[in-house]
């Protein structure tokens, strides 16, 4: 596993730094406001996929206890998709850290970001 920097987004502009995709990446996620852009270079489709931490149901009053589904998507080959915001409830671990898994790792790159605070 390899540990993302989240990079923040100001006013002024950001130069984003993607890095190669592990199997399975984490990055903070402290307050919830993070974004996850994957760019999928290979040849082919890359799953992309955000559990839920474990007790993530929710009782909802009428309809039962409600849990939260995976977050995530197949990228076909050439293309990028942004995942987030994640609530930290459903997908912050004990050290308040979100996790993704990569289908395939060759020619993805990934980086995390979130916007700077006025």
């Amino acid at each position: 596993m390899a540990t993302m920097t989240v990079q923040t987004i100001a006013e002024g502009g950001l130069n984003p730094a993607y890095s190669a995709v592990a199997a399975t990446d984490d990055f903070d996620n402290a307050l919830g406001d993070v974004l996850l852009h994957v760019k999928n270079n290979n040849a082919g489709a890359c799953v992309v996929t955000i559990n839920p931490v474990a007790g993530a149901s929710r009782p909802i009053p009428g309809l039962g206890a409600m849990t939260k589904a995976a977050a995530g998507a197949s990228i076909p080959a050439g293309q990028e998709r942004i995942f987030g915001p994640f609530p930290p409830g459903a997908f912050n671990n004990a050290s308040g850290r979100v996790t993704a898994g990569y289908g395939v790792t060759a020619s993805v790159t990934a980086a995390a970001f979130r916007l700077a605070q006025p």
